[in-house]
């Protein structure tokens, strides 16, 4: 998919407070944005295997994912993801951080991986918020 590339950009881990990342990059049309994913629950190889199957998934699936950070710490974990949702024809995508203090509600007591992640990506909901904000969202063509 040309308007939509995930992938590490540097292939050393920078340590950074005891922990060891991977430099990353999201690209969407003209939009890019760099990530730091730690290395301590998952692999490189796990992030890319990950990737991979996300966006093929998506001929098959009306909804996928594209994690770049998944922190477990204490049992609680940290996510931030691209969500990829399908519909006629078009890509919607929206980012989504899960914090610590909401990880149980939307992963339950799950252990979080590579191959059960899209379990857990709820509905796509609408892109304004109770309060009038809207979400982010990219929308591309599905090729």
């Amino acid at each position: 998919m040309e308007n939509l590339l995930i992938k590490f950009i540097k292939s050393k881990p920078k340590i950074i407070k005891k922990g060891s990342f991977l430099l990353g990059e999201i690209t969407i049309d003209d939009f890019y944005e760099a990530f730091h994913a730690p290395l301590t629950w998952w692999k490189k190889e796990d992030y890319e295997s990950q990737w991979c199957t996300g966006i093929e998934r998506l001929k098959n699936y009306d909804k996928s994912c594209l994690v770049t950070k998944f922190c477990n710490p204490d049992g609680l974990g940290l996510i931030d993801w691209w969500l990829l949702y399908k519909d006629s024809g078009m890509i919607y995508i929206r980012n989504q951080i899960i914090f610590p203090e909401f990880y149980e509600e939307v992963i339950g007591k799950n252990k979080f991986t590579p191959q059960n992640c899209y379990d857990f990506i709820q509905p796509k909901g609408p892109r304004e918020l109770e309060d009038g904000r809207k979400l982010s969202e990219w929308v591309i063509p599905y090729e």
